[in-house]
């Protein structure tokens, strides 16, 4: 496989967005918790089915979990996105055209990321909601949204790669 070229890429206006509005997804959603938490029951929905049914039990400050495994996966993208050259491109990248292609990669890694903390916020706020009232508001809609975003995400990237090559 012949070397990509190396390129240092400022971050552009729309990855800062991207970036603060992932971080303060983060933030909300850790405030929502700690806000809610000790007016939640000892024994909290850990677990949900694809109709939404809670069918595992466990403790509340089980809820921590999701706050913890979203900024591991922010900061886990947030590094990777630092290196377009190593990505898998569905072209061959070239002097010419591997700062636009970096770029797209870069944005995708992004977008996806905001998609994911976006809809980890949304389900812990659902399961703090489930856990006070009884009863998980969403079902298998929330899973085929969220699989069906990233997948339309990854599409729309791999659409703009191939054009103008």
């Amino acid at each position: 496989m012949k070397e990509r070229p190396k390129i240092n890429l400022p971050m552009t206006s729309k990855e800062w967005v991207v970036e603060i509005l992932c971080v303060l997804a983060i933030l909300t959603t850790i405030v929502l918790l700690v806000i809610n938490y000790v007016r939640l029951p000892e024994r909290v929905p850990s677990h949900f089915d694809f109709s939404g049914a809670a069918d595992g039990w466990g403790s509340k400050s089980v809820l921590f979990m999701l706050p913890c495994l979203m900024i591991g996966l922010y900061l886990v993208m947030t590094i990777v996105a630092r290196f377009p050259r190593i990505f898998n491109m569905p072209i061959e990248i070239t002097e010419e055209n591997a700062e636009r292609e970096y770029r797209l990669a870069r944005g995708m890694v992004a977008v996806i990321k905001l998609e994911i903390v976006l809809f980890m916020a949304l389900f812990e706020w659902q399961t703090i909601k489930a856990a006070a009232e009884g009863r998980l508001q969403m079902g298998m809609w929330y899973t085929i949204a969220f699989v069906g975003v990233i997948f339309a995400t990854i599409a729309v990237s791999i659409v703009l790669m191939f054009r103008k090559q």
